[in-house]
C-alpha cells in the first residue's frame, strides 16, 4: 500500500512568536495582499503575540481540514496496473447462423411399432439396447444400431416407465403401469 501523504510540518512563520525576520513590513504586507490568495508565498500573515492564549481562531481552519480530508480521501492506497485490453477481443468468434443446422441433419434409424404415445424410455447398461413403454400396453426392447424391435411383450394396461436392472450380467427391465380402474 501507498502511505497517505503528509502534511508539510509548521515553519517558523507559523509561531504564535516567530522570530523578526519573519514578520512582514508594511510594504511586504501590502504586496503581498495585492497577489490573488492563490499565488501568494504563504496563505496567512505572519503575527506576533506575547502568549498562545491570545493567538484568535485561525479563519481558514476548517477549510484546511476540509482540503486535508480531500487529501486523504482521494489518495490511491494501492498502485492498481491497468490493462490495455480491447473489449472486441474478448467476444468470442461466432459461426454464421447458416452453418448452425440442427444435429443430426440426416435420418440414421427409425424405431417403428408403437402405435400410441411413448411414455419412457430406458438404456441397457451395456449399451446395446434400449425399452420403450407406451400407451398401447406395450413394452419393447429394441437394438439400438438396427432399429429392430427384439422383444415386445403387452400389458394389462397403458405403461407409465421402464428400468433396467444396472447390472450389466442381469438383463432384467421393470415396468410401470397406470391404474387400471
Amino acid at each position: 500500500p501507498i502511505p497517505a501523504p503528509k502534511p508539510k510540518l509548521p515553519g517558523h512563520a507559523e509561531s504564535y512568536n516567530p522570530p523578526e525576520e519573519y514578520l512582514l513590513s508594511k510594504e511586504e504586507e501590502e504586496e503581498m495582499l495585492k497577489h490573488d490568495p492563490a499565488d501568494r508565498p504563504l496563505n496567512f500573515i505572519p503575527q506576533k503575540y506575547s502568549a498562545f492564549r491570545k493567538v484568535p481562531l485561525y479563519d481558514r481552519l476548517l477549510h484546511e481540514r476540509f482540503e486535508r480530508c480531500l487529501d486523504l480521501y482521494l489518495c490511491p492506497r494501492t498502485v492498481k496496473k491497468r490493462m490495455n485490453v480491447d473489449p472486441q477481443s474478448l467476444l468470442p468468434s461466432l459461426p454464421k447462423p447458416q452453418e448452425l443446422k440442427p444435429y443430426p441433419s440426416t435420418l440414421a434409424v427409425i424405431y417403428e411399432g408403437h402405435t400410441g404415445k411413448v411414455h419412457s424410455l430406458a438404456m441397457h447398461p451395456g449399451g446395446q439396447y434400449f425399452a420403450s413403454c407406451s400407451e398401447d400396453r406395450s413394452v419393447r426392447v429394441w437394438e439400438i444400431a438396427t432399429g429392430r424391435c427384439h422383444r415386445k411383450w403387452e400389458l394389462g394396461a397403458a405403461v407409465a416407465g421402464v428400468a433396467w436392472n444396472p447390472n450389466v450380467n442381469t438383463s432384467i427391465i421393470a415396468a410401470a403401469v397406470f391404474s387400471v380402474e
